[in-house]
């Protein structure tokens, strides 16, 4: 009787009653809580059936649809297809600072919500190399997103190793100090050979339009033509703007025609010099970029052109300076292709 007297009274209890209504509160509470976090991770792990890739790189790089296709292929179905996207993507692809190549993803969803940003580098020569584990970052993403993540791309061994040769070709206004009698103005047009990440080597040939001597007297009309070969190793890359130095030398003629004289005088000769230089580029589009350059060479054949005065003494009216100012500005246009014959399409 007592005991059930006991229950009876422990029942009817407000204090009992009240810690029973805030552990009903309290584990209902939890449920939710529960339900809610399981809802939020079922939503962040949720499979993407739509992705809007916006693609950024370099000619000798994997293109957008290249990536795709293996993206598509990997997960054995379509991805890229349609105005809407539940993943955007935007991808960078050009070279590293030091050498190699270097990737850059970034991840949002629909309503604009960054998911993080993935970083994929490689010393290979090839920006190719790249392409596999780009697309294998993509797909995985389209399956779980968390995080901002770096991955190191071991580099690539090919036997023989597909070497990327990209090629630029130049036409410049070019001005010079010391060459001719006077400032000389001339036009260029130059090759340049990407040999490694580091180097080029370039070709170009030029002609200097004809300057007259400024003397009393007889005188003379000089102009000049030289092609030249030079290596260029790479100084640095900010942000597609490229700085390089040029080492070689030139190898050409001088033409002069007398002036004033009492009977006409002509002769051509022979001059070569060894010059450096140093060449900005600076890029206007994907496969244009301006060149400014500026150097200085030192002629080792300086030809002098004279003339017989009555006295049978010869009077010199142009002989080349010893150190030659040169300085220009033109612009590139950059072609791309790869050992193995296939052409990279920008």
């Amino acid at each position: 009787m007592r005991a059930a007297t006991l229950t009876r009274r422990l029942g009817r209890s407000p204090g009992f009653r009240r810690r029973c209504t805030v552990l009903g509160s309290c584990t209902v509470a939890l449920i939710g809580h529960v339900a809610a976090a399981r809802a939020q991770e079922k939503e962040g792990t949720r499979k993407v059936t739509t992705v809007c890739l916006a693609w950024q790189a370099e000619m000798s790089c994997p293109s957008a649809p290249e990536t795709e296709h293996v993206v598509e292929e990997m997960l054995g179905r379509p991805l890229f297809q349609g105005p809407s996207c539940d993943l955007k993507i935007e991808a960078s692809l050009a070279k590293a600072d030091v050498r190699g190549w270097e990737a850059k993803l970034s991840f949002a969803r629909e309503d604009g919500v960054p998911l993080g940003v993935r970083t994929l580098r490689t010393q290979d020569t090839s920006c190719q190399a790249l392409k596999n584990p780009v697309s294998l970052v993509i797909a995985l993403m389209t399956e779980d997103s968390e995080a901002r993540s770096t991955f190191y791309v071991p580099k690539e061994t090919r036997s023989p190793p597909p070497t990327d040769h990209s090629m630029g070709i130049s036409a410049t206004v070019a001005g010079a100090q010391g060459l001719l009698p006077s400032v000389a103005l001339g036009n260029s047009l130059g090759v340049d050979v990407a040999l490694a990440t580091w180097l080029s080597a370039r070709i170009d040939t030029t002609f200097w339009f004809p300057q007259s001597s400024e003397s009393v007297g007889p005188g003379g009309e000089f102009w000049a033509w030289h092609a030249g070969l030079a290596a260029c190793p790479l100084l640095g890359r900010q942000q597609g703007v490229q700085a390089s130095a040029c080492l070689g030398f030139q190898m050409g003629i001088l033409r002069g025609r007398g002036q004033g004289l009492p009977y006409p005088q002509s002769d051509t000769k022979a001059y070569a010099d060894a010059d450096a230089r140093a060449i900005l580029s600076v890029p206007l589009g994907q496969t244009l970029a301006l060149l400014i350059f500026a150097g200085a060479a030192v002629p080792w054949l300086r030809p002098g052109f004279a003339y017989l005065n009555a006295s049978d003494s010869q009077i010199e009216i142009h002989r080349s300076s010893t150190v030659v100012f040169l300085a220009g500005l033109g612009i590139e246009s950059s072609v791309s292709a790869n050992t193995d014959g296939a052409e990279s399409k920008p």
